[in-house]
């Protein structure tokens, strides 16, 4: 089984809609990045204008993963669906809240067969790295939750190059 980390960026908790998803693989050799350009910017909490918005082009080192543009919110469902399609076997996607799950669900609209979701946020330790320059991109968030996740259980070695989250 593939396990995936998800994390999803939304205009707010009052009223989420997707703004941005990243997941990566636990080896970290799958990644994926979207970003959409039909959300609605007047729905936007304060702090998603603060502090997600700048954060939704920017590259990040050696995330495999260079600066790009958004799209249409079907154009990102089918590019979601053709990444998945590049994973084999069964997909376990762990994530850290429930209205990432419920975003990955409603962008995907049918959630192939194969793929499952589970809730690990009492399942991680937390260890910090969720804040810094990358913070509340959805690809780092996800590889931060990838990371407190391996770390605890024994999994990742912080200095080893598919544990860094930068």
């Amino acid at each position: 089984m593939q396990r995936l980390f998800l994390d999803c960026e939304f205009t707010s908790f009052e009223a989420p809609s997707l703004i941005s998803i990243g997941l990566v693989s636990e080896d970290a050799a799958h990644r994926f990045y979207g970003v959409r350009d039909d959300f609605d910017l007047a729905s936007c909490s304060d702090f998603v204008r603060r502090a997600v918005l700048p954060m939704l082009y920017q590259p990040m080192p050696g995330s495999g993963i260079a600066a790009g543009g958004a799209m249409h919110g079907l154009e990102l469902r089918y590019a979601l669906i053709a990444w998945l399609g590049t994973i084999p076997g069964e997909i376990e996607v762990l994530y850290e809240a429930d209205v990432d799950w419920g975003l990955f669900t409603e962008l995907l609209e049918q959630v192939p067969a194969r793929v499952r979701g589970r809730n690990v946020r009492t399942d991680v330790d937390w260890i910090g790295h969720w804040e810094g320059e990358y913070a509340h991109n959805a690809l780092h968030d996800a590889m931060c939750l990838r990371w407190d996740w391996l770390h605890r259980h024994g999994l990742g070695n912080p200095g080893d190059s598919a544990s860094r989250i930068d």
